[in-house]
């Protein structure tokens, strides 16, 4: 890991667990001095959470961490609900045999940790797994850039428990939708599953 990749892992994680609030200015040689490094790797990574829309960066370098927007949420979930549901359909149309085992055991795999953090990264990296398998690069990368758009507002849902059940059992429908090649059933469940976490977010901000 990289003294860049570092800084923007620490100050990620600030700004999705809420210790850096929305709308609060960044100082850069604070916040090098905090992770012992010098202001370039912090820099680096500040650029980097702009372009996953976390940070702002105005004239003069003056950096804050970006508001929690309602607009933004809507247009991240109106995409998603395009998307997500088209990418589990090709993924369950060309998944092979090694891949559908693979994500069985990554939904098996729950993380017994009570770190939402943790919850939050683990539920991302099975769903880009799931979609990942669609093999159609465009498309994946359009799913990562809107998976990083939407993280601090599925950090809301990730510390509701009841929520956090139901998307468990979700994933389990999901990956097996996908593992058995059944491609209409995994997009329907897709679609209702991102439906039901848009409707929890505009619940909140409502």
């Amino acid at each position: 890991m990289t003294k860049a990749d570092l800084a923007y892992s620490r100050i990620r994680q600030q700004i999705l667990t809420g210790e850096l609030a929305p709308d609060a200015d960044l100082d850069q040689e604070g916040l090098a001095a905090d992770l012992g490094l010098s202001t370039t790797p912090v820099r680096e990574a500040l650029r980097r959470l702009e372009s996953e829309g976390l940070v702002l960066i105005r004239a003069h370098r003056v950096a804050t961490v970006a508001p929690l927007s309602y607009e933004t949420m809507l247009n991240v979930y109106e995409m998603r609900l395009l998307l997500d549901p088209a990418a589990v359909s090709a993924a369950a149309n060309r998944i092979t045999v090694e891949e559908s085992k693979q994500l069985r055991a990554m939904a098996a795999d729950h993380p017994r940790s009570q770190d939402p953090i943790v919850h939050l990264n683990w539920n991302r990296h099975l769903h880009r797994a799931v979609y990942a398998a669609c093999g159609n690069p465009i498309l994946i990368g359009t799913l990562d850039s809107l998976w990083d758009m939407s993280d601090r507002y599925r950090m809301i849902m990730v510390k509701d428990q009841e929520a956090s059940k139901s998307v468990r059992q979700d994933h389990f429908a999901i990956v097996s939708a996908v593992a058995d090649k059944l491609a209409d059933r995994a997009a329907r469940l897709m679609y209702e599953h991102v439906a039901e976490s848009h409707a929890r977010l505009r619940s909140v901000f409502e």
